[in-house]
């Protein structure tokens, strides 16, 4: 007995003395990491001392600075490099006004502004532009139709606001100019609609109609309101073979207004193509439209919009106003996922009242039964183990 607590004891002891050398050796090797993380952070301190010597030598950078890396992003795009740069107000202030007799100087003057302008990425009505665009008065006029028809209509080359200025030096003087212009510059419709010189323009927008080309919006605002029987056709015959869809819900709301047209037909034929091939950023507001003409199929596609979220939140403007569609054509005031579950309950039952413009539930059919919920399958027993 004794010899076998002898025997235990020294056993002890040696598990012990291992257990306190594994222990030397493990606090060994976290010291050596230790040193070696040490070391580490040492070495970026003193990187970290350097980089800030570096930004120290550099100018400080002053949100009005042009910066040509941030001028080139998308219009909208929020982060850290981006910086919103509006109109030069200082540089635009320093331009001296030209002779305006002297054409050469008057072209100096209005290219210096695009250019001026050309950098910026936030554009407003209060911009000074359009003033000292039209600081040149309307016998020079035509400088700005003939940068118009080099740079186009758009924002980034500072064309923004060539055609309010135009649209401001309009006038009976220079009318001939401007209709005679209008024949190859469909933009110039807005200038012709605000002053009334439909009229006159009514062959001119014949032609660009019969062209079937995408049109600015005053184009089809001018051609509702001559309200001719040729007219009408040709744009009804443009809303059926649109592509953008946006232009076509705006030609839609044109013929709408005119008490002459029907334009369903022509819009369904349109919807019918659009909802397989058109542009997905667009299908929300033009199949409310077609809802609006009691298409089952756009209100198949409006509660998909909802199933699915299109990554918008509850806020979101697309979702508001397709829920103000949805309320107004089935009569049906509910939250999102009440609304779908109204539609799965009810939508081989629903029918349109063209009356009430309201998809109505049609009680002479049987409800849609829920799908029966599958109970679990009941647990296995595990298997006995065999007595021996």
């Amino acid at each position: 007995m004794k010899a076998r607590v002898i025997i235990v004891g020294m056993t002890i002891a040696c598990l012990a003395s291992c257990c306190r050398a594994e222990e030397v050796n493990l606090n060994a090797e976290m010291l050596k990491e230790l040193r070696a993380i040490r070391r580490e952070v040492e070495k970026l301190r003193c990187e970290l001392k350097e980089i800030k010597k570096e930004l120290a030598k550099k100018p400080e950078t002053k949100p009005e600075d042009n910066n040509e890396a941030a001028a080139a992003l998308p219009f909208g795009l929020e982060h850290d490099n981006f910086t919103r740069k509006s109109a030069d107000r200082k540089a635009l202030g320093a331009l001296k006004l030209p002779d305006k007799e002297n054409v050469l100087e008057v072209k100096e003057y209005v290219n210096k502004i695009l250019e001026l302008s050309a950098r910026q990425n936030c554009f407003s009505t209060d911009d000074p532009q359009v003033g000292m665009l039209a600081r040149i008065e309307s016998r020079n006029i035509d400088v700005l139709i003939d940068v118009l028809r080099v740079q186009g209509h758009g924002h980034g080359d500072g064309s923004y606001y060539l055609l309010p200025a135009i649209e401001r030096l309009a006038n009976d003087n220079n009318k001939a100019l401007i209709l005679e212009n209008f024949e190859t510059l469909p933009t110039l419709a807005k200038t012709i609609c605000s002053r009334r010189w439909h009229q006159d323009a009514k062959q001119t927008v014949i032609k660009h109609l019969q062209t079937g080309l995408e049109l600015p919006e005053e184009l089809y605002q001018i051609a509702a309101m001559l309200n001719d029987k040729e007219i009408n056709a040709l744009i009804l015959k443009n809303l059926e073979e649109a592509v953008d869809g946006h232009l076509a819900v705006q030609i839609l709301e044109k013929l709408e207004m005119m008490p002459d047209v029907d334009p369903r037909e022509a819009f369904l034929k349109f919807w019918k193509r659009f909802r397989f091939a058109g542009q997905e950023w667009a299908m929300q507001r033009v199949a409310r439209k077609a809802l609006a003409y009691g298409d089952a199929d756009a209100l198949k596609v409006l509660i998909i919009s909802l199933q699915v979220g299109n990554g918008f939140g509850p806020r979101n403007y697309e979702l508001q106003e397709t829920m103000r569609a949805l309320f107004r054509h089935t009569g049906q005031v509910k939250s999102p996922k009440d609304m779908i579950a109204w539609y799965e309950e009810n939508k081989d039952r629903l029918k349109w009242n063209e009356e009430k413009k309201v998809f109505e539930v049609d009680e002479a059919k049987p409800a849609n039964q829920k799908p029966a919920e599958k109970k679990p399958a009941p647990a296995e027993a595990p298997p006995q183990e065999e007595a021996f």
